[in-house]
């Protein structure tokens, strides 16, 4: 394994922790709900869904976050205003995971927005997203202000250079576009999360992987994206079963993690029975190394090395490097 030269900044959003060095912290996992197709969804204008069922994957996750060690979050998607306090509610009321807001219109977005810092909810909320196309305008970054919401998803998708030098041009920006991290800064945003964005195909994971790589050997910001687009539309594995499909998706989500990716936005939360114990395993194997290589420990004995491994930690606590 190895550890950057750049400070890695850790930023608390509600109760978990995402950033620093590998190793330092478990993968923060956030699971999507309310997506389009989302068979739970009755009616995505209104926001009418099967609350029961709504309920039980939520209980899901945060019952894999519990066993594991690895934080959780739950990315809200709307279409309307009304569908987004709807969810927003809902998600906040059966659950104290992180909230990630995702909504295209701007106007649901800003509406989502007020209603979150009206019923207290912006300190365990990350705005998804300030993306440079189109870029937010005064009032978008006005609203982000105003809701003292700390956190954002920087959507960091050049269409120029689609490698990882240019996703870091893309966040420093150049004389004549501004950057997404002086996007972030004028919306009062303190604790940006970069998505590297490249995981829109299987094959391209490994090319986002290497550029969470670059942006936190480069700035030291925590770093991820979304595999779990690719792996949900992996037609052809869908083909040769259920079993397999898990072990697939499970396998090609967690290849970012080894190159230092710090979150996933891992797909439908219903996947979260197969992704997130693969991630916690990967989580254990990094500090694993990192404290042989390196001497770095996990910062808590939540981390997945301690809760699913105690046995090997005492081994581990003894031996001499």
């Amino acid at each position: 394994m190895f550890k950057f030269e750049a400070k890695q900044k850790i930023f608390k959003i509600g109760e978990a922790k995402v950033g620093g060095q590998p190793g330092e912290l478990p993968t923060l996992l956030i699971g999507t709900t309310f997506y389009e197709g989302h068979k739970i969804v009755k009616d995505e204008k209104r926001g009418i869904f099967d609350k029961k069922k709504a309920e039980a994957l939520l209980n899901v996750q945060d019952e894999l976050s519990d066993l594991t060690g690895n934080p959780c979050g739950v990315d809200i998607v709307a279409t309307t205003v009304q569908s987004a306090l709807r969810y927003v509610d809902f998600v906040s009321e059966f659950t104290d995971s992180l909230i990630s807001f995702d909504a295209w219109l701007p106007e649901v977005r800003i509406a989502a927005l007020t209603h979150i810092a009206e019923v207290g909810l912006a300190e365990r909320t990350i705005y998804n997203s300030i993306m440079p196309t189109p870029p937010p305008d005064e009032s978008e970054i006005a609203a982000i202000k105003e809701s003292k919401v700390k956190a954002a998803i920087l959507l960091a998708y050049n269409v120029k250079d689609r490698t990882p030098k240019g996703v870091v041009s893309l966040l420093k920006g150049t004389q004549k576009q501004k950057g997404l991290l002086k996007i972030a800064e004028e919306a009062g945003i303190e604790k940006p999360l970069v998505d590297t964005t490249l995981f829109t195909y299987i094959p391209s994971i490994g090319v986002g992987a290497k550029a969470c790589f670059f942006v936190k050997e480069k700035l030291g910001l925590p770093v991820g994206g979304s595999p779990g687009n690719a792996a949900s539309v992996w037609k052809e594995a869908r083909r040769w079963g259920p079993d397999i499909l898990k072990a697939c998706w499970a396998s090609v989500e967690v290849v970012p993690l080894i190159l230092g990716a710090d979150y996933l936005l891992y797909g439908p939360i219903e996947s979260a029975s197969w992704v997130i114990p693969a991630s916690a395993a990967i989580d254990a194997i990094i500090a694993t190394s990192v404290r042989i290589d390196f001497g770095i420990k996990p910062l808590s004995k939540k981390h997945p090395l301690y809760k699913l491994f105690p046995a090997f930690v005492e081994t581990l606590e003894k031996a001499t490097f």
